[in-house]
């Protein structure tokens, strides 16, 4: 590492301060991959059937939240099935309410309605149902053994290993920066060997619209992200764009950018592009969010996406920039 240029001890230092910050949250926090688990198994051969009007049932939970309960319905009318309310409390304190509509529902399956509430261990709560709104009959709710058939679930925290085996994703990452860093030459020589025998047998801009539109599809097919139509339509034609006189721009914006200091803001609008792009919802928001493999690779294939495109952007603004002022010079001249 002594060795190395200033523009890579700096990129090193900035990923490993995302790293360990990253993995302080995965450790300290522990809110990272809970997992869901229900409390109660339920045998349902016993079951019976009440009306499902003003049902009271009291239970204690050996948990520190709810995320969701689960309840069983029978007799759901087609034409107008109603609504149930749900309500949680503690005594006389209204703790959670929702309406559920039963449009749709099929009689006798497990119905989930998301809580997320915090609760206390130990302490005596009251779940009550009742159906309102227009309905042709009240359907029925299940009760097994005197009591509500409801199954509740919760989130686990993770364990040690939990965190170890997230952790050691972002010291993967980590170390492979440094190879990619500390090989970046031999790896650069070897691309470029690649390409030139590329280049022989298949036009540039033809070989480069192919890598630039492969790479845009890897990215709208593969981050799980959303994209509307006319979204992807404007990244396949920016590609194609981006695609054209690719070596002439990226000499054009390395002779702009051919300081230390500007290279590294050079890379960093790289960088900056596939973050904006999709590395904020697959690697950092929300923050509890699950870093794989796949998630890496995307990125990855973003700031690969993204460096044609950040150099053509900048030709084209300081072409445009010089037409203009050619333009008012020849302007003021007449």
């Amino acid at each position: 590492m002594k060795s190395w240029e200033k523009w890579k001890k700096i990129f090193f230092v900035l990923v490993s301060i995302i790293v360990l910050i990253r993995i302080g949250y995965i450790v300290f926090r522990g809110e990272l991959n809970k997992q869901y688990i229900e409390d109660t198994t339920l045998d349902l051969s016993n079951a019976v059937e009440i009306p499902c009007e003003d049902i009271l049932q009291k239970f204690t939970f050996e948990h520190d939240n709810i995320n969701k309960l689960a309840v069983i319905l029978k007799g759901i009318s087609d034409d107008k099935p109603g609504t149930i309310m749900i309500q949680i409390m503690e005594e006389n304190d209204l703790l959670y309410q929702t309406n559920v509509s039963l449009d749709y529902r099929q009689n006798g399956e497990w119905k989930q309605i998301y809580t997320n509430i915090p609760i206390e261990k130990g302490v005596e709560y009251q779940l009550k149902i009742k159906t309102i709104g227009e309905y042709t009959r009240i359907p029925n709710i299940l009760y097994v053994d005197g009591n509500l058939a409801v199954k509740f679930g919760y989130l686990a925290p993770p364990g040690c290993l939990d965190k170890a085996v997230n952790s050691s994703i972002w010291f993967l990452l980590l170390i492979f920066t440094y190879i990619l860093l500390d090989r970046y030459e031999f790896i650069q020589k070897c691309i470029q060997k690649l390409f030139e025998l590329l280049y022989a047998n298949i036009p540039c801009d033809v070989l480069n619209a192919v890598i630039e539109i492969l790479l845009c599809s890897i990215i709208i097919n593969c981050s799980g992200i959303e994209f509307q139509e006319p979204t992807k339509i404007l990244m396949y034609i920016i590609s194609l764009c981006a695609s054209f006189r690719l070596q002439k721009r990226k000499r054009f914006a390395f002779e702009m950018f051919s300081g230390v200091s500007k290279k590294i803001l050079l890379y960093g609008l790289y960088f900056y592009c596939a973050f904006a792009l999709v590395g904020q919802r697959m690697l950092i928001y929300p923050l509890n969010i699950t870093i794989t493999i796949s998630n890496i690779f995307v990125v990855i294939v973003a700031v690969l996406w993204g460096i044609p495109v950040i150099n053509s952007i900048i030709y084209i603004i300081t072409n445009v920039n010089n037409l203009v002022c050619a333009w008012n010079k020849c302007h003021r001249n007449v």
